[in-house]
């Protein structure tokens, strides 16, 4: 067998993968039966796991998506770069010199196959993405910080959404996981998980009660908390407040902004920073997003990732 042929895929061990492993695996559908009896335990154990393989399987197909359509260089670009070539031959011809380039003006070396004007394009497009890609998110010249934080808020936003849904069907999985259903006793668990009190708890203003908190895992170095409400007529869709401890690492949040990250569900999570916690708020209620926003005293200044 040389080197370039393809080595067969060995047999996995169960005892050989990790929690997140075994995650990775089920969201891939690649889970043999010994790991699937060791996801079986994980999931006995952790109520979020379902949530967190739901959100790599949306993970993964923001990425697909995202590589599904071919990027094409915009007719303008091509414009100014068949302008750039044109310049070029008039040159050549002013000084009686026969290029490669002016020899192969033909309409035919523009119009079919790769021709040297799709990759001067294709490389003048790649140099554009590269320094957007470079370039740090934010706005107004105000202080920003870097993609790698950018695309972890959204990671985290997609898990939340999911988590949310998951917890809203009001099923088994949101019975083992809100141990506490008295709004009186909410702070003091939030404090249990994460050292100090939420904002506040009710939300008997913008017309919904409490119905539970319990632990969560918001991807992230620090213990995070679920707060889920539903509307007090039962009209509206479920509202959420995820709080997680925040630890100084990534993601790196600016005081005094919260930050609107689009999901792959459409509806947006609003993520603010507020005396050493991160604060999650979701909900696909307008209306409600922004009163509950209103009465969690998020900032008012907002960025859109």
């Amino acid at each position: 067998m040389t080197t370039h042929e393809r080595q067969p895929d060995l047999p996995r061990s169960s005892g050989d993968l990790s929690v997140p492993a075994l995650i990775r695996a089920a969201a891939d559908g690649e889970l043999t039966s010994p790991e699937r009896s060791a996801f079986d335990r994980a999931r006995a154990a952790d109520p979020s796991i379902d949530a967190r393989v739901e959100f790599e399987r949306a993970l993964r197909e923001r990425v697909a998506g995202a590589m599904r359509e071919p990027a094409v260089a915009p007719s303008s670009l091509r414009d100014s770069i068949a302008a750039m070539f044109e310049r070029e031959h008039e040159i050549d011809r002013e000084i009686g010199v026969e290029t490669p380039a002016v020899r192969t003006r033909d309409r035919r070396f523009w119009a079919s196959g790769p021709t040297w004007l799709a990759v001067a394009a294709s490389l003048a497009l790649l140099t554009a993405v590269t320094v957007l890609m470079q370039t740090p998110v934010g706005t107004n010249f105000a202080p920003m910080f870097g993609n790698a934080t950018a695309a972890r808020l959204m990671n985290a936003s997609d898990f939340i959404v999911a988590e949310h849904d998951k917890c809203s069907a009001f099923d088994q999985y949101f019975e083992r996981k809100f141990d506490v259903r008295d709004g009186s006793q909410a702070s003091d668990a939030v404090v249990e998980l994460l050292g100090q009190p939420p904002i506040r708890i009710n939300l008997d203003e913008a017309g919904y009660e409490f119905t539970g908190v319990g632990g969560c895992h918001v991807p992230g170095p620090g213990a995070s908390a679920h707060l889920l409400y539903k509307a007090a007529d039962g009209s509206r869709p479920t509202l959420s407040l995820f709080i997680q401890k925040d630890t100084g690492a990534a993601p790196r949040l600016e005081t005094g902004v919260r930050y609107r990250c689009r999901t792959t569900a459409g509806a947006p999570v609003l993520v603010w920073r507020h005396e050493g916690v991160i604060y999650y708020l979701f909900t696909p209620d307008d209306e409600a997003r922004d009163t509950a926003t209103r009465l969690f005293n998020a900032p008012t200044v907002e960025r859109t990732l």
